[in-house]
């Protein structure tokens, strides 16, 4: 058995080092594995598992966090160690990592419990399956634990009822008290030797007609359970009471009485209020764990799309450009098109990066005095030609009198970017963009308006949401991974600025309004708050 070790901080866990079990024969394709899950900046402590024996040995001593099995092994194989992971942990994420599965295969492995596979030939799909897998286990535990504090508490809401006070009263036939026990003097206000002998006080007289109803029913066998009644205390005031009556009988099976129970009701109101908040908290965290599950698997099929189409454009011209027989200007053309489809997926890996960086906190402002009316115009200029192409109009209103503010040229330009194509790839041909830009007191202001598709109210709250598209479908008409706006967003925040989106609704078109810090003080060379990281 052999062990790989590193100490740094784990996934998901900040008391733990993340702990992975791999069942590999193979030391090359172990160092592979290995290596690629580093590459992508999952650490943890690797355990190499040869055969079933060290499997088990492991499974038995630590289970791990992960395990990562091949699929055919000397006298063992990835199935039976699933059945055995399953039997032993089943909590486990289990994925096959193999180069000879095929897909009938792998749909059965699928079925008996394997969390996903990745083909030895495909490794670069190892880490976003090993982190879904593990984001997956750990929402899973996460929900497993609201269960259970969720029985807790309803264990405990059900113990609290069983040992609530009740008052326990014995009435004559005649509706007098017999027996009155502690529970009902400090629930009513009198002592047991006020009472006992006399008649029942308690009842007001708009409710004694339905008591007395009650009371009869029960001196005729009958259990009445849980009728709502004020009763009067001992100061006059009223309190609601759950009331129960049941007969006593003597040693004939005669008749000669009723006890009545009394449950303060505003104890078991407000318990039950408790319950039902406790029940909407469930429910709530339901349904939130639910809509983050859509959104995944929606980003992650429309990323699988678009990193596609680009790729399909490419392959398929460099296999005609292979076989020869392209002349001069369809080879220009073919060249042409894997230019463009390569800067496209390009851009969408870099969209991806940036993210990535930005979640991390990796994202470094380089500031210095900006020209922000040059920036926005060399924008448009460079976008004109989209927008030209769908005859969109483009207005700008530019105050004069802005002068230089301290940003991060390129990111800021990352930002108009952002808008400002957006405005134009969801604005209908002949429609119109509007740019404007002016100082509104201590900050600038940008807005970048459109006659567009427009922003429906309930998703105006999530525009700015990373991986949420208002159509996270393959098929919606527009491309691209809905990361613009997260980044901007961003961006702006790390400026020290803020944006707004607003939208009278679909097919209205929308405004997007940032407001940027306008800083007076001259601008040094040296590490600043200015410079995040």
């Amino acid at each position: 058995m052999r062990f790989f070790i590193n100490a740094t901080a784990p996934v998901y866990s900040s008391t733990s080092t993340l702990h992975i079990l791999l069942l590999e024969d193979d030391p090359v394709d172990c160092e592979l594995i290995e290596a690629a899950l580093r590459n992508s900046g999952i650490e943890g402590q690797f355990v190499w598992a040869a055969d079933r024996q060290d499997f088990l040995k492991c499974l038995e001593t630590m289970p791990p966090d992960l395990i990562l099995a091949d699929y055919v092994l000397p006298r063992f194989d990835g199935i039976a160690a699933l059945e055995l992971a399953k039997t032993i942990c089943p909590q486990v994420p289990f994925i096959l990592v193999s180069g000879v599965l095929g897909e009938e295969q792998a749909i059965d492995a699928l079925k008996q419990g394997a969390t996903d596979y990745v083909l030895k030939q495909r490794l670069d799909r190892l880490a976003p399956a090993v982190q879904r897998a593990l984001r997956e286990s750990h929402e899973r535990q996460e929900r497993q634990q609201i269960t259970r504090a969720l029985q807790q508490t309803d264990n405990l809401l059900r113990a609290i009822v069983d040992a609530s006070p009740v008052g326990i009263i014995t009435l004559s036939r005649e509706q007098r008290v017999m027996t009155w026990n502690t529970t009902a003097e400090q629930l009513y206000g009198w002592p047991a030797n006020a009472v006992v002998d006399s008649p029942l006080s308690l009842i007001p007289e708009t409710q004694q007609e339905y008591f007395n109803h009650c009371l009869t029913q029960a001196l005729q066998g009958y259990r009445i359970s849980n009728q709502e009644f004020q009763h009067v205390r001992r100061d006059g005031s009223l309190i609601d009471i759950s009331l129960s009556l049941a007969p006593l009988h003597d040693a004939e099976d005669n008749v000669y009485g009723v006890v009545m129970t009394s449950v303060d009701n505003r104890v078991h109101k407000q318990i039950e209020a408790q319950r039902l908040a406790l029940l909407e908290q469930e429910k709530a965290a339901r349904v939130s764990a639910e809509a983050a599950n859509r959104i995944k698997d929606e980003f992650l099929a429309v990323l699988s799309h678009e990193l596609r189409t680009p790729l399909n454009a490419i392959v398929g011209w460099s296999k005609l450009i292979q076989k020869g027989n392209l002349n001069g200007p369809i080879l220009q053309r073919a060249l042409d098109t894997i230019e463009r489809n390569a800067k496209l997926q390009t851009q969408l890996i870099e969209d991806l990066l940036d993210i990535s960086r930005m979640i991390r906190g990796q994202v470094r402002l380089h500031i210095r005095p900006v020209d922000v009316t040059a920036l926005i115009q060399a924008t448009v200029e460079a976008l004109r030609p989209a927008a030209e192409a769908k005859s969109i109009l483009i207005d700008l209103a530019l105050d004069p009198l802005i002068d230089y503010i301290l940003a991060d040229p390129d990111r800021l330009q990352q930002v108009l970017w952002n808008l400002l194509s957006n405005a134009i790839k969801f604005t209908k041909p002949l429609g119109w963009v509007m740019i404007r830009c002016q100082s509104n007191g201590g900050s600038l202001q940008i807005q970048v308006a459109d006659s567009g598709i427009g922003i429906a109210p309930d998703f105006l709250p999530h525009v700015f949401e990373y991986f949420r598209q208002a159509d996270g479908s393959i098929t919606r008409t527009q491309g691209g991974l809905g990361l613009g706006l997260a980044t901007t967003r961003h961006l702006i925040e790390l400026h020290g600025g803020t944006i707004q989106a607003t939208s009278p609704g679909l097919g209205q078109g929308s405004v997007f309004t940032v407001q940027l810090p306008i800083r007076m003080h001259i601008w040094q060379e040296t590490r600043s708050p200015s410079e995040v990281v």
